[in-house]
């Protein structure tokens, strides 16, 4: 979007958010793999880290 409005300065804001981001969310899967192991392990696996799965599980259903 920065780069359809040619705004190097909402480039500049957006990137080290995402860094930020990304680092925050690996940070407190880690915690939570601590508290709760391998149970959050195998939840981690039928979702997605930022945006949902929409796969259908067939062995489940």
């Amino acid at each position: 979007m920065a780069m359809a409005y040619k705004s190097w300065l909402l480039i500049i804001f957006v990137i080290p958010i995402h860094i930020f981001w990304v680092w925050h969310v690996q940070k407190e899967e880690n915690y939570m793999i601590d508290k709760f192991g391998s149970a959050y392990a195998d939840y981690m696996n039928t979702i997605g880290q930022f945006f949902p799965r929409f796969t259908v599980d067939r062995e489940n259903s």
